[in-house]
């Protein structure tokens, strides 16, 4: 009985010592990003992308600067574990394909259209 009660208590401290944080989005592209596309001949672009994971599958919109939904990203696929996206979007009237390389948890940089470079800042929520 002592062994069954050492064994609990060895559990139980363990249980209290992990922490969990199963929503965190670190080392990923979910999240709300402010990307800049450099030297386009309109100048720089500011850009808002919100990215999500529903149902297993990264999804994406570019928000207008009214906060509102101006394009979803299509089409996107990821590579070098997780940390490059590429996916397409429509602008304007075009359509445009960006790839994000994650550098840290909260910076992206990559192009657009092969073009283009672009770099980003995850935009932290308030908590």
């Amino acid at each position: 009985m002592k062994k069954l009660s050492l064994l609990f208590a060895i559990v139980m401290g363990l249980f209290m010592t992990l922490d969990t944080n199963a929503q965190t989005t670190e080392g990923t592209f979910e999240g709300k990003w402010n990307v800049t596309i450099f030297d386009t001949p309109n100048g720089d672009a500011q850009m808002t992308f919100v990215f999500e994971n529903k149902d297993g599958k990264l999804n994406g919109v570019v928000l207008d600067t009214n906060g509102g939904e101006m394009s979803k990203v299509t089409g996107i696929t990821m590579s070098q574990n997780d940390k490059r996206l590429y996916g397409d979007f429509t602008a304007e009237g075009y359509d445009i394909n960006i790839m994000l390389n994650l550098v840290d948890n909260d910076h992206v940089k990559g192009n657009v259209m092969d073009m283009f470079d672009a770099s980003g800042v995850r935009i932290k929520e308030n908590q």
